[in-house]
């Protein structure tokens, strides 16, 4: 509960999410660029839990005129931005903030997303905070809410996802390149932080061997 407190301080909300974004597209995409240059051969790996999801969404994409960073493969573990973040026209002529990441293919490997009905962080306080910022249904967070979060619902309204489970170690993937995974956490995840477990530890690295 104390995570989902913090997601309704509005003050603190909106610098969190405001920060993620520019962290990832002002401060870590220029980075990330420069280690590319620098290290052709070198694989990069995004991990993003939370507002961190945000963050290295906005690293990936960069702002507008930037190269592509093109990670090899982004988690999104219990990421904290809307469920249509990587949708297509989830309003008439409208695509998610972060829509070019998928179209334009900007990953080399694939996008895994989990979540879980169990958040409730995400699950409730993320859409409850947001319509209460006036950002952009019927039950509150689910997948039919405008203000769903993506860590509560998966990737909605976005062609190139496919629906599957977060699996137990030792249960293979079948992960593919520039494919984006909902990956089903609900008796697995337990808690908007209950993250630090093998069955994600497992999903990044068979992500990674892809």
């Amino acid at each position: 509960m104390a995570a989902a407190e913090r997601f309704l301080n509005l003050t603190t909300y909106n610098q969190m999410k405001e920060r993620a974004g520019l962290v990832g597209s002002s401060g870590l995409n220029p980075r990330l660029r420069e280690l590319r240059e620098r290290s052709p051969q070198v694989r990069l790996h995004l991990v993003g839990h939370s507002f961190g999801g945000r963050l290295v969404a906005a690293a990936t994409v960069g702002s507008p005129g930037q190269p592509a960073v093109e990670p090899d493969t982004v988690t999104l573990v219990q990421a904290a931005f809307s469920h249509y973040g990587f949708a297509q026209n989830y309003d008439p002529g409208k695509d998610g903030f972060f829509r070019r990441m998928v179209s334009d293919h900007m990953t080399r490997g694939p996008v895994l997303i989990t979540h879980s009905i169990r958040d409730m962080a995400v699950g409730s306080a993320y859409p409850l905070a947001t319509r209460l910022a006036g950002f952009a249904a019927a039950g509150l967070g689910d997948s039919a809410d405008r203000f769903g979060g993506i860590g509560r619902n998966g990737a909605q309204k976005t062609p190139e996802a496919v629906a599957g489970r977060l699996q137990e170690t030792g249960t293979p993937y079948n992960f593919e390149p520039q494919r984006v995974y909902n990956l089903n956490a609900d008796n697995v995840i337990l808690g908007h932080s209950e993250v630090c477990i093998p069955q994600v530890a497992h999903a990044v690295l068979s992500a990674a061997a892809v």
